[in-house]
């Protein structure tokens, strides 16, 4: 898969109107393109997962969430963690 570089400098140029406004300078620019990137990146990511990786980050996510983790919370999340490790490598 390839980048949409156009789409990419759209986006930096947005993250560089709301998120340091004024003056625009190189150093600013460098920011708001290696954000951009970086969202660029993780999206091209997050679509060739499987959806069974996608299933394991989210039921993970969902329990780092809680504001207290019992120790069955604790356990949950170490084997739901061993299945993303093996879910992951044979992704790969």
């Amino acid at each position: 898969m390839t980048y949409n570089l156009s789409s990419i400098m759209t986006r930096a140029w947005e993250i560089l109107r709301s998120n340091f406004g004024g003056k625009v300078t190189r150093h600013k620019l460098r920011m708001a393109l290696e954000d951009a990137w970086a969202e660029a990146k993780a999206a091209l990511k997050r679509a060739m997962e499987s959806d069974e990786v996608r299933q394991l980050k989210d039921a993970i996510l969902c329990i780092e969430c809680k504001s207290r983790l019992t120790q069955q919370n604790h356990e949950e999340l170490a084997s739901l963690r061993a299945a993303l490790g093996i879910a992951q490598k044979r992704s790969l």
